[in-house]
């Protein structure tokens, strides 16, 4: 009877190490993939990339929830390019205007000298169209802060992603 309860409590402590090995090999591996793609992502900045859901597990709703999280980002990142692209073209095409109405003015300025008696009505045309000139530079000014404003968001937003990576790795290298 002890040589078979002794069989039996073995065959119980390898059945437990060999439930124990496959676990944490399992682990250890949905980790090295999930570890894996976000270090892929962090170093080519491409958040179109998704982690790959092997199982139906703990990992597939964590690996789920990354892969959501980089569509969330890759959404919010082509607003703030399109954006940003717009408020480009939008400031260049103020400056060029701006600059358009300012030699327009000055063209203006040089044909009132010429003109004597249009003299007093030039002047006041001239003066608004400075005004409406500055107006717009400032626009352009501001349109431009926008697009600047823009791209610290987009590398903001890549930093955060990086860290993310490291506190990954951080956690897989403590599972190991």
């Amino acid at each position: 009877f002890k040589k078979l309860l002794v069989g039996g409590s073995l065959v119980v402590v390898l059945l437990v190490l060999l439930l124990t090995i496959t676990t944490t090999v399992c682990i250890v591996r949905s980790l090295r993939r999930l570890n894996g793609s976000i270090v892929a992502i962090a170093e080519t900045g491409d958040f179109t990339q998704t982690a790959v859901i092997r199982n139906d597990d703990e990992f597939a709703v964590t690996i789920n929830a990354f892969n959501t999280l980089l569509d969330s980002f890759s959404i919010i990142l082509a607003k703030v390019a399109d954006s940003s692209g717009k408020l480009t073209g939008t400031s260049k095409e103020l400056t060029n205007t701006a600059q358009a109405i300012h030699c327009t003015t000055q063209e203006q300025s040089t044909s009132v000298g010429q003109v004597a008696a249009a003299a007093v009505e030039m002047s006041q045309t001239i003066a608004m169209v400075s005004r409406n000139t500055s107006r717009i530079a400032q626009s352009a000014t501001e349109a431009r802060q926008l697009a600047t404003s823009g791209a610290d968001v987009v590398s903001r937003t890549g930093n955060e992603v990086q860290e993310i990576a490291r506190a990954v790795q951080e956690s897989t290298r403590v599972m190991q």
